[in-house]
């Protein structure tokens, strides 16, 4: 079996640790790259040695994590060029660069409507035809990403869009990976930190986040920061709810019960 998510989640969490807005930007995307460069070599070796237990493992990795992970590549072996050129141009000038950079990305994707179409919505009975290597499609356009043995050829349509949504977003001012501090909405976990373990645990377990696909630790520091609660030891904290006597989940089983009571009662 193959484990990538964990390298996934590693990877954006060194990303979230750089500043790509400030003067040393290019040192920092530079070692982004090198980042994400380490992270492709280890999740290749992965593959060559283990290969996939099951197609389902399979499809759920060139759907959900491969992707997105060379997305990021795209996206900042593309910035760094971008960046590179910020200098030699006036800002009006830039941003005609800027436009036509953005439209070489996009037009690596819009040229499959239809699988653009099913990859952005929620349907899965075409994720054998798309994300099997036993049905890939050879792309020579894309001879840096494609590979027999590391794609399916639609993964690398797929990594070309995030890319591009990635770069508008990132040159809008909000980057996917550095969320602004500032925040008008002042929210507080008023709760305990173990109850706090339950409820994204919860939300892990039955895929309300991303499917699923996300790392517990991931999970716990984005809503931690939301709700601005730090839980370091999650692992301790979900032990202590293993080993409790009677009720285990005693923080969701007093939302249901205060839920349910509140929708017994005529407010309507």
């Amino acid at each position: 079996m193959v484990h990538m998510p964990i390298s996934l989640d590693r990877l954006r969490q060194q990303l979230s640790e750089l500043n790509f807005f400030n003067e040393d930007a290019i040192t920092q995307i530079e070692k982004a790259n090198l980042l994400i460069r380490k992270s492709i070599i280890s999740i290749e070796a992965q593959i060559d040695q283990f290969d996939f237990a099951s197609p389902d493992e399979e499809i759920h990795f060139f759907r959900h994590i491969k992707p997105q992970l060379y997305s990021l590549q795209i996206a900042f072996n593309k910035l760094l060029k971008i960046e590179l050129l910020r200098p030699a141009y006036s800002k009006k000038e830039f941003k005609i660069i800027l436009k036509q950079k953005l439209d070489f990305i996009k037009a690596h994707y819009i040229d499959f409507p239809e699988f653009t179409r099913y990859y952005n919505g929620t349907s899965t009975h075409d994720d054998t035809r798309y994300f099997l290597r036993s049905n890939r499609i050879e792309l020579s356009c894309f001879p840096l990403l494609y590979d027999d043995r590391h794609s399916t050829g639609y993964d690398v349509v797929a990594a070309y869009m995030l890319a591009y949504k990635f770069l508008i977003n990132h040159f809008e001012g909000n980057s996917p990976i550095i969320q602004s501090n500032s925040n008008n909405l002042k929210l507080s976990w008023s709760a305990d930190k173990v109850a706090f373990v339950e409820l994204f645990s919860g939300l892990k377990a039955i895929g309300a986040i991303n499917e699923g696909n996300i790392g517990l630790k991931t999970l716990c520091v984005q809503l931690g920061q939301v709700l601005n609660i730090d839980v370091k030891d999650i692992y301790k904290k979900r032990g202590e709810i293993k080993e409790r006597k009677g009720e285990r989940f005693r923080f969701l089983r007093q939302m249901i019960d205060k839920l349910e009571k509140d929708f017994d009662e005529d407010y309507y």
